[in-house]
């Protein structure tokens, strides 16, 4: 494949590869991504959030790294609690995909925990 994502990122790609960094460096597939904006602004706001949640130093690290890549554009609005999926638009060959991505967290709920206490069914 020609203008492949692969060839112009090999620095990128020694293991382990980062997947975060291989779609927002230039470097990487972040030219080829139609809606840049939007998608680096998902990525960097859950990054931060996880970042934020576990207290793991890399993560922040990462997340400043991501935030200087050069010649990014302007993020757009982090999307809202409402818009948890964010399409990837990536291009190719003179068209465009659609890509849906989203993030869970499974957890157990803070009651399936607790043990009956006296008197409970």
């Amino acid at each position: 494949m020609s203008g492949s994502p692969v060839a112009s990122a090999a620095r990128l790609l020694p293991p382990p590869v980062n997947a975060l960094r291989l779609a927002l460096h230039l470097e990487g597939i972040a030219p080829r991504i139609a809606n840049l904006g939007q998608w680096r602004a998902h990525l960097l706001a859950r990054l931060r959030r996880q970042a934020a949640l576990t207290g793991y130093a890399a993560l922040a690290a990462l997340h400043e790294e991501l935030l200087g890549c050069p010649g990014r554009p302007a993020p757009d609005p982090s999307p809202g609690p409402a818009e948890e999926v964010v399409a990837l638009r990536p291009r190719h060959d003179g068209g465009e995909l659609r890509l849906l991505s989203t993030m869970s967290t499974f957890g157990t709920p803070q009651g399936a925990l607790r043990r009956p206490g006296p008197g409970s069914a």
